[in-house]
């Protein structure tokens, strides 16, 4: 501390030296004060000690003493009071000197931290320098790769569907200088195999080829997560044949997903040197994986529509239904290959034309259209007639839907036909059958139940006169025991088609069993119409049946049963006209047996067909007419 305050005291007479020396060239010297002199010389003597050489200054002091303007007693009391403020000077001096020594400190603190600040700088500036040198190495190379996203980018922007791939997988390769680029779908059969659909290599187009996942690089990719291999890949994949024989070194791979998460495919390009900066690569390869993967996801779906529609159209070519669809104004759009086999037509001679051109019966058209409003846009079974190429009618079951978009609104129909030609003959045969007698082909029993009450209607309404008659074969079972049935069949329908000749085209003629038939006359206003009727059967029947050589004569007896509009009750009339034939029968040389309705009287219950017990005229004492 005494060495600082002393240094700090000398520093301070020194600096008034220094001030002294300054105004040596002045008007009013400092020195020439000769109590300043002194006093200054005094304090300095006691300051610096042996530091000041009293022998340079004497002759000064002394010029001051005997030359100077005041006597010495003066300089020395001039002195005292330049002291005593000297005193207080260099007290104020040591009450600043902490501030001072704290400044001083402060300083060489500062110094030590401007030190480690210019140490610390000159770190920094080092390595701004290596960071600066990386980033412009970062910048060339960000460039490099917008250069390469660019153009490949540029490279594929305009393509799509089939051709995206070729494109993508070619300036991929381009860009990265890649030995072998290929986009892979999953065998959606197996599941351990890529098939490629693009490939580029060496500069072309390489033909797509099946890739086994197993041991592989690609099976770490698929449906995981990207995987580079910078270096070395065929030894760290000695079973993949194709990096071995390709001399690959390097490899980058990134999956490919659909919208649900599920592996669909990847992207692969290889390099036969190692990989220097795969960074770039792997971000490229990755940022076209999104559009990859969905074209690859459109394109499974275009396979598998392209499948159905295969599927679809085989089963539309080989079933015999006939599949069609109109639009709203019933032109047909679409007709499946079987509209030739069933109408003759090609489906493009069709496409085009209305529907309505092809139906016999124009009515059934509007008739159809009318029960799919009752169904709410359905029909099922619809039969109709359609013409075909040849003119000629074809019967057709239709099922047919309404066709709406997805507003709802209707825009055609579509459904199928089937040729039911052949059932409609079967079913129309069947009818016949139940109806009409298959030896005879003429209405049979039932339909004369169900006829002759409508038959009665009719007379009633028209306020007419009808006759029933009954007509029944003499000695036909001999006819069958002296021949056999095969003859006796012969015979029949021989006197069955007799039989209608003689009526008339207005008379209905029945076979109801055996050799037993019966006529209904709706009309039989004038006199002897029945009579007339029944005397033309006699004279056909009556002529001899030529079977394989042989002449068969078989006559017939006849039971008439006059009838009008008061007679409604259809088993009394059956009565009444069977036992007047029964009574024909047995009555010697008399063939016809003719009885009016409603004359009433009782009789006995006869055998029938199928009638009920009631009254009918005594054909004992009918009259004849």
């Amino acid at each position: 501390m005494t060495d600082i305050m002393l240094e700090t005291a000398r520093t301070f007479v020194m600096a008034m030296i220094l001030v002294l020396a300054a105004s040596a060239g002045s008007k009013h010297r400092l020195w020439a004060e000769p109590g300043w002199s002194a006093m200054f010389y005094g304090f300095a003597l006691l300051t610096f000690g042996s530091a000041i050489d009293v022998s340079d200054n004497f002759p000064g002091l002394e010029r001051y003493v005997v030359v100077g303007d005041s006597p010495v007693q003066a300089v020395l009391e001039k002195l005292v009071g330049y002291l005593g403020g000297t005193l207080l000077l260099f007290v104020g001096l040591i009450r600043w000197l902490p501030q001072v020594i704290a400044q001083r400190a402060d300083l060489l603190r500062t110094e030590t931290a401007q030190a480690d600040l210019v140490a610390d700088l000159t770190t920094r500036t080092t390595e701004l320098k290596v960071a600066h040198a990386a980033l412009r190495r970062e910048i060339v190379e960000r460039r490099r790769f917008e250069d390469m996203l660019r153009t490949v980018a540029e490279g594929v922007s305009a393509d799509a569907g089939d051709a995206f791939f070729p494109s993508l997988v070619r300036h991929l390769a381009l860009a990265l200088k890649a030995d072998l680029a290929f986009v892979g779908m999953i065998d959606e059969v197996t599941g351990d195999t890529i098939q490629t659909v693009a490939t580029f290599g060496d500069g072309r187009t390489v033909a797509n080829f099946s890739y086994a996942l197993r041991h592989s690089p690609c099976e770490t990719v698929v449906g995981r997560r990207t995987c580079c291999y910078e270096r070395d890949v065929d030894t760290l994949f000695p079973n993949d044949q194709m990096l071995r024989t390709r001399g690959i070194k390097g490899y980058v791979g990134t999956p490919l997903f659909d919208a649900r998460g599920k592996g669909l495919g990847l992207i692969v390009v290889l390099f036969k040197t190692p990989l220097d900066r795969p960074e770039s690569v792997i971000s490229l390869v990755e940022i076209f994986a999104a559009r990859s993967a969905a074209e690859l996801e459109r394109k499974g779906a275009e396979r598998t529509l392209d499948r159905s529609e295969r599927n679809l159209q085989a089963i539309l070519d080989n079933m015999m239904d006939i599949y069609y669809r109109t639009d709203r104004e019933g032109v047909l759009t679409f007709l499946s290959r079987s509209i030739e086999t069933v109408l003759g037509f090609r489906p493009q001679d069709l496409i085009g034309r209305n529907a309505l051109e092809l139906y016999v019966d124009a009515h059934r058209h509007a008739a159809f259209l009318d029960e799919m409003r009752h169904n709410g846009g359905r029909v099922r079974g619809f039969e109709l007639r359609a013409r075909t190429k040849a003119g000629e009618p074809v019967w057709l079951a239709a099922n047919a839907q309404w066709v709406r978009d997805d507003d709802g609104t209707i825009q055609g129909i579509e459904g199928t036909a089937r040729d039911i030609s052949d059932l409609v003959a079967a079913r129309e045969k069947l009818e016949h059958l139940a109806h009409n007698d298959p030896l005879t082909d003429m209405p049979n029993r039932r339909q004369f139940i169900v006829t002759l009450p409508q038959a009665l209607a009719r007379v009633r309404r028209g306020q007419q006169r009808g006759a029933l008659l009954f007509v029944d074969l003499n000695d036909f079972k001999h006819v069958n025991d002296l021949y056999g049935h095969s003859v006796g069949d012969q015979v029949l329908v021989a006197c069955a088609n007799r039989l209608r000749r003689a009526v008339r085209e207005s008379d209905m003629t029945y076979r109801i069993g055996g050799d037993e038939f019966t006529v209904v006359i709706e009309s039989a206003e004038s006199p002897g119409a029945a009579e007339t009727v029944a005397e033309k059967i006699i004279a056909s029947l009556a002529t001899p049946v030529d079977v394989q050589g042989v002449d068969i004569t078989v006559g017939c007896s006849i039971g008439v049963a006059y009838f009008d509009g008061r007679v409604n009750d259809c088993d009394l009339l059956i009565r009444t006209a069977d036992n007047a034939m029964y009574r024909a029968k047995r009555t010697p040389d008399t063939s016809v047996v003719i009885v009016s309705l409603p004359e009433r009287v009782p009789v006995s219950p006869t055998p029938g067909l199928g009638g009920v017990d009631g009254t009918a005229p005594d054909l004992m004492t009918a009259q004849s007419e």
